[in-house]
C-alpha cells in the first residue's frame, strides 16, 4: 500500500512524505517498499522520515483515515460526509479489489 500511496504523492507534487514509524523491521519493510517502487525513475521523487504517533501532523491522517475507514465499512458516515462536504477529502475508487 505504501508503494502505491507514494505514486500518488509523487503525482500530486509532494516535497516531503512522514511516515508514522512502529518498529525497526516495518521502518525498513516500508523504506525497501519506497526503494523498490522508484528505483527506475532515478529514487524517491520526495523526502521522507518516519515520525512517532505523537508527531501532531500525523493526527490529521489519522482522524481522516478513521472517518474514511467508517465510511467505507457502513459503521458511520456522518464525519466523512462532513470533510466531503466542505471540500476537505476526496474518495476515488480505483477498482475493485
Amino acid at each position: 500500500m505504501l508503494a502505491d500511496l507514494s505514486d500518488w504523492a509523487a503525482a500530486e507534487g509532494a516535497t516531503h512524505v512522514m511516515i508514522e514509524a512502529s518498529d525497526d523491521v516495518t521502518i525498513g519493510r516500508d523504506r525497501k517498499a519506497l526503494m523498490d517502487r522508484h528505483r527506475d525513475s532515478g529514487g524517491v521523487p520526495f523526502a521522507y522520515d518516519w515520525r512517532s504517533k505523537g508527531e501532531r501532523a500525523l493526527w490529521v491522517a489519522d482522524a481522516i483515515a478513521g472517518s474514511v475507514g467508517e465510511f467505507v465499512t457502513g459503521k458511520n458516515a456522518s464525519w466523512f460526509e462532513k470533510l466531503v462536504a466542505a471540500g476537505a477529502v476526496d474518495l476515488r475508487f480505483r477498482g475493485e479489489r
